[in-house]
């Protein structure tokens, strides 16, 4: 990217823009070291670049950019919370779209995409919300398909555990007991790897 952005320099603004950065930091590939040095050996004494970083792994991005102590620590100059659409929002943006969607509908498509808008940006108008739904996760080729390995993948660095929650839960309605969790997902007597709730002692 230096080099290119070397090249390139006419003396007006830079802006590179890196989209989904947790994902380019696999465990082996060195790629956050590799973007300290950049930015503290070239970009932060240049004055026309700008970097813009994103990501939707949230802890990834909490915990190794914002709160970063080693390269990066307090080299962010800005934040961009993008939280999910609400309710209202999502109505308009079907209406925008010319997605004709009941508000009971509405309220199922946002348990089901959360209000994200890059999820309801996959849904078509003219069908309903049950075959939106199969065509964005279930379909041949389907652009969501993998969408929840991927998830759990960026979020957790043992994402079978949770996942494995996550499966249970969704197989009775009635919902489980934290021992019924431990005990279906790890079986019983092994130490489940999620934290335990401390009870308070009594005098």
């Amino acid at each position: 990217m230096e080099r290119f952005l070397q090249e390139i320099d006419d003396g007006s603004r830079q802006v590179a823009f890196l989209d989904e950065l947790p994902w380019l930091d696999t465990p082996k590939s060195g790629f956050l070291r590799a973007f300290e040095g950049f930015w503290n050996t070239w970009g932060r004494h240049r004055k026309n670049p700008m970097v813009v970083v994103c990501g939707s792994a949230n802890s990834w991005v909490q915990d190794r950019l914002l709160n970063n102590r080693g390269g990066l620590y307090e080299r962010v100059t800005h934040e961009i919370k993008l939280p999910p659409f609400t309710l209202s929002e999502c109505e308009e943006f079907y209406e925008d779209r010319r997605i004709a969607m009941s508000r009971y509908d509405i309220a199922q498509s946002y348990m089901v995409f959360g209000g994200i808008p890059y999820y309801i940006g996959y849904l078509e108008p003219g069908v309903s919300l049950a075959q939106n739904v199969d065509a964005a996760f279930f379909a041949k080729n389907a652009k969501l398909r993998g969408e929840f390995d991927r998830l759990f993948d960026s979020v957790f660095v043992n994402p079978e555990a949770a996942k494995s929650i996550v499966r249970l839960l969704y197989a009775r309605n009635a919902g489980f007991t934290r021992r019924e969790i431990s005990e279906k997902t790890w079986g019983a007597g092994r130490r489940s790897p999620f934290p335990q709730p401390q009870r308070p002692h009594r005098q």
